[in-house]
């Protein structure tokens, strides 16, 4: 399916990772031992990464910014398990950006409600949207052609609310590829280990 955005640019990346270095090494039959730290700190980063993209949602809270070529009805936002549209602006072809007032879920301009913004968390598989209030239609305006529409919008889960079978697909990367280090040996080896699509398919985004 195609996407209706046109570029993504991480504006803060995650302040943590969804699981700590200790059930890390747990998870690799390490013990307490801290000798491998300086190996599962960035496995721990590259799982996270990995169901990131098999999903296509973003697992620790993070701000990005999305940009579309027009404003359309839905407008429809990447990632899943949206908490917040922050901003949202768009640019004429002449002046200054215009934005929007974001306000209890609502997209406001002067004193009028435009549409409204659907999280649909509800939902494994769903992303949020911005969806016009019913009778309305967007600024009609010439926009200028890079990247004309922006909003800023945060996704993804506190750590401690993460769904315990995402938090277990990255727990299985990081201990098969613990002991994997690399993809050929005597015996045959698997980049992804056997259950982890079954782990993550209920949560793959359907834009």
């Amino acid at each position: 399916m195609a996407v209706p955005w046109t570029a993504l640019t991480l504006v803060n990346a995650p302040a943590e990772e969804p699981i700590l270095i200790e059930a890390a090494r747990l998870q690799c039959s390490l013990g307490e031992s801290t000798d491998f730290d300086a190996r599962l700190t960035p496995l721990i980063a590259a799982a996270r990464s990995k169901v990131e993209d098999v999903t296509g949602r973003k697992l620790v809270s993070q701000t990005w910014d999305v940009f579309y070529d027009c404003l359309m009805n839905p407008i429809v936002l990447p990632f899943g398990k949206l908490s917040e549209v922050a901003q949202f602006a768009y640019s004429p072809s002449v002046g200054s950006p215009v934005s929007f007032t974001i306000t209890d879920g609502d997209v406001i301009s002067g004193s009028t409600t435009l549409a409204h913004v659907e999280a649909d968390n509800e939902a494994t598989y769903s992303t949020g949207r911005i969806i016009l209030a019913y009778g309305q239609q967007w600024p009609t305006a010439t926009l200028r052609t890079s990247r004309p529409i922006r909003i800023r919008i945060i996704v993804g889960w506190q750590v401690a609310n993460i769904p315990p079978r995402l938090i277990q697909a990255v727990k299985l990367l990081v201990g098969h590829w613990f002991r994997n280090t690399e993809e050929t040996s005597d015996s045959q080896t698997y980049p992804i280990p056997h259950g982890f699509e079954s782990l993550v398919q209920d949560y793959i985004v359907l834009a």
